[in-house]
């Protein structure tokens, strides 16, 4: 019910280099989708991460419905024969209670494939 699909390469967004995932999501807003490329000191590893506060009225940013109350997301990747599938955050509430939801997964890079990213909202 009112999922949307995003297709993004990943090397297309913000790419992160020595950054950790905590990091990353302290600068985000009430909701986002963001996929980047960070090395670890030995392998580089693609991410992918979607998150939300509760009780969040989307703006339309993001692929949102304007106006709608996000109630759950879920963020993908796909590099050539592997698909992480739709990794799903908890589900919110209806009304704010200032609590994050979010998912992250990663996958190794794969330099020889081009790895894409995925994401979509639910809502109440």
């Amino acid at each position: 019910m009112g999922a949307l699909n995003q297709k993004t390469k990943i090397f297309a967004f913000l790419v992160i280099a020595s950054l950790g995932v905590t990091a990353a999501a302290s600068a985000l807003g009430l909701y986002d989708a963001a996929f980047w490329r960070a090395w670890d000191g030995v392998i580089y590893y693609n991410y992918g991460m979607v998150h939300f506060y509760g009780g969040t009225k989307a703006t339309g940013n993001y692929g949102t419905i304007s106006g709608r109350i996000i109630k759950q997301a879920y963020v993908r990747l796909v590099e050539g024969s592997y698909d992480s599938g739709r990794c799903y955050t908890p589900v919110g509430p209806r009304s704010a209670n200032g609590v994050n939801y979010s998912r992250t997964i990663r996958k190794t890079y794969n330099p020889l494939q081009v790895c894409y990213g995925y994401y979509g909202w639910f809502y109440y």
